[in-house]
């Protein structure tokens, strides 16, 4: 599995780097002037430090030193904390982090003696950062409590809706999708209710983080579009780069590599020219991973190499590690030509053994426990080849330990209840806002009826209104389990019967004892439930996946049956499968039937074909086989296909949901039988 750079939105720091460059001009004419007041003049300097933080670090400290003398000459401790906090800033955007550290503390400490917490808690909150960017994300999550609590104290909303989502950042990077979503979720409805675009742009991007890391590519490109639909409007160059290499990823995932290079080289432009370093590194090691999945290995192993070398001079450790194990997937998949021309060929195996236990290191060092998994996942596949049995199969079982923690039942589970609380308190707020906007204009129109009347038309007004959210709030619980449920039952009596027919294939394969072509034959079984197993998961994927899966079984029952029949795909030129989402194993009921009743007792060879066409909002599919036909089917087995029958409580389930009419129909045919399955026509986010 191979990991990326993502890139995930912190606040309370130094962000609108663009908009404060327009601002530099009018502060350095102010500060020209000579008839100033030594408050004011600490107070353009601080400005001044913290415009240049991403402008230009050096000149920022340079700044920062001369509000430092003034503060400490005329005992202006309030602006000197200030004064220290930026001045960290500035060092941390030079990758200095020791120093950076250092004069956080210092800012912490005075904030601290002064009493004045909401310094502590600003400067609290960029150490966290500073920890994040170095990936030791267990102190990075100590600190953002720490804050939470003291803006909590002091009652700040916009402080508070930015520490939830740095917290939801933390827990994201630990790899607790639960805990990341449900902060995030916080941080987006502070942001509505404050009327906050730049706070709820981060909310809905790192949100489609979230399920982009869960595989849910739908909810991922449709909260990245509101998100760079926001960042657009405010034309903040350095989050939009953000934004840019985060969808790149996403199309990365997606196959879609051209495009992913396109807008990772549009990122890099952005943070060369904002001279951010840290984010060109991540550009450059995702430009790296493309061109790895393009085959292109001589350009990988440069791009992966130039980044490794900006991360060792500002360490992070989370990034580094993903660079590490992506170095040894190269080493372990790359052609012999390729490794000839970096020279690395004679050593392949041992060098790419060295990066993952680099990756392994930093990954379990930082807490990271999603790229440990990664690592010890290629770890295995390196010691199988160098033949080391026993050690792959303990690295593989750590790998699988890993992802069960992860990934398990429970966690996605609470996911969900995640997203019914938030569309719940959401409805909750918007009933209570009304109750409030019906007693403003009670209290204007009933004004002169007396106090008494007012009091008890508003009582009654609010009452009403919080009965029907609380109402709203369990309606929407209800059906969201309902509709899970009954999601739930239907593929657990689907997944059973697929599997119990590709088990029964393996099953009669192996007894001729063919021990080459059984392994070939296991590999792609377990590729098969592999994919079966985590799309089931889904409600919906691509249709790209779809065929390649329908695929798959019926290599798997060609194989098994002699080759006793043929198949061919047509997909209709008007119709993208990389975007087009269709409801999983759709199709392999009715290929499963063509291959187990239709030529059961054909003499000759069969031939099925899937034809795939758009019929402008609906989805046509089409399963035709030159079998036996339905009636000599009936007659001979007497009983009708059961994944046919759950394939049809699937689609009724899908019309309750959806204002289209899915369906299925079975057409005999005078040699053979036609399915016509009609769905609706969705697609997801194009950039």
């Amino acid at each position: 599995m191979k990991g990326t750079i993502i890139t995930v939105f912190l606040a309370l720091t130094a962000t609108m780097a663009s908009a404060q460059s327009r601002e530099i001009d009018s502060l350095e004419t102010l500060l020209k002037k000579a008839a100033l007041h030594d408050t004011s003049k600490i107070a353009l300097l601080n400005n001044l430090s913290y415009a240049y933080i991403y402008v230009d670090p050096t000149r920022g400290l340079s700044y920062a030193n001369q509000s430092i003398d003034l503060c400490i000459r005329f005992k202006n401790n309030r602006r000197l904390g200030t004064a220290y906090n930026y001045k960290a800033l500035n060092y941390a955007s030079l990758g200095n982090d020791t120093l950076a550290i250092t004069w956080y503390n210092q800012a912490i400490r005075l904030a601290r003696l002064n009493f004045n917490k909401d310094g502590e808690g600003r400067a609290l909150n960029n150490l966290a950062i500073l920890y994040t960017d170095r990936s030791e994300y267990k102190k990075a999550l100590g600190l953002r409590i720490n804050a939470l609590k003291l803006f909590e104290e002091l009652k700040n909303n916009k402080a508070i809706g930015s520490l939830y989502n740095n917290i939801g950042v933390t827990y994201l990077y630990l790899a607790d999708y639960p805990e990341a979503l449900a902060y995030y979720f916080k941080a987006l409805g502070i942001g509505q209710i404050m009327g906050d675009p730049n706070a709820q742009a981060q909310a809905l991007m790192n949100i489609g983080l979230v399920y982009k890391k869960l595989g849910n590519y739908r909810s991922t490109f449709a909260y990245y579009q509101k998100s760079l639909t926001l960042y657009r409007q405010l034309g903040d160059q350095q989050q939009l780069a953000n934004m840019y290499a985060n969808l790149a990823t996403a199309y990365d995932e997606q196959g879609q590599q051209q495009k992913a290079l396109q807008l990772y080289n549009q990122a890099l432009a952005i943070n060369r020219q904002i001279k951010y370093k840290r984010g060109e590194a991540g550009n450059l090691t995702n430009i790296g991973i493309v061109y790895s999945n393009m085959r292109a290995y001589s350009e990988s192993f440069h791009y992966l190499k130039q980044a490794l070398g900006l991360y060792e001079q500002s360490p992070d450790y989370n990034s580094m590690s993903v660079i590490y194990n992506e170095l040894a997937e190269l080493m372990l998949t790359a052609p012999d030509t390729s490794l000839a021309k970096l020279n690395l060929l004679k050593s392949r195996l041992l060098e790419a053994r060295s990066y993952v236990a680099l990756g392994i290191k930093l990954s379990h060092e930082s807490g990271s426990a999603e790229r440990e998994m990664n690592g010890w996942q290629t770890q295995s596949l390196i010691h199988e080849k160098l033949h080391q049995y026993d050690a792959a199969l303990s690295d593989y079982k750590k790998y699988t330990r890993l992802k069960d923690s992860i990934f398990n039942d429970e966690k996605k589970l609470a996911i969900t209840r995640t997203e019914i609380q938030f569309e719940a308190d959401k409805k909750q707020a918007l009933a209570e806002a009304a109750v409030q906007r019906e007693k403003i204009v009670k209290n204007t129109i009933m004004a002169g009826a007396g106090l008494l009347g007012l009091a008890a038309v508003a009582l009654f007004i609010s009452y009403k209104k919080r009965r029907d959210g609380v109402q709203v709030q369990q309606d929407l619980i209800h059906r969201s389990k309902v509709s899970a449920i009954e999601m739930k039952v239907l593929r657990l009596q689907l997944n059973p019967h697929f599997i119990f027919n590709s088990l029964n294939s393996i099953s009669n394969f192996i007894t001729r004892n063919d021990i080459k072509t059984a392994d070939y034959f296991l590999a792609k079984f377990a590729r098969l439930m592999r994919g079966t197993l985590e799309n089931s998961e889904e409600r919906e994927i691509s249709l790209a996946e779809e065929l390649q899966m329908t695929e798959l079984y019926m290599q798997l029952e060609a194989i098994r049956l002699n080759q006793r029949f043929t198949y061919e795909f047509k997909v209709s030129a008007d119709i993208d499968p990389n975007t087009t989402l269709v409801p999983p194993l759709i199709l392999q009921p009715f290929v499963e039937n063509s291959i187990w009743h239709g030529f059961a007792g054909k003499d000759e060879k069969g031939h099925i074909l899937i034809e795939i066409t758009r019929q402008e909002q609906l989805l046509l599919c089409f399963v035709t086989d030159d079998g036996i036909g339905r009636h000599e089917k009936t007659k001979a087995e007497g009983k009708k296909s059961f994944g046919v029958k759950i394939t049809a409580d699937r689609l009724a389930l899908l019309n309750r949901s959806k204002d289209n009419l899915a369906g299925v129909r079975i057409i005999d045919l005078e040699k053979g039988t036609r399915v016509e399955l009609k769905l609706p026509y969705e697609s997801h986010f194009e950039a």
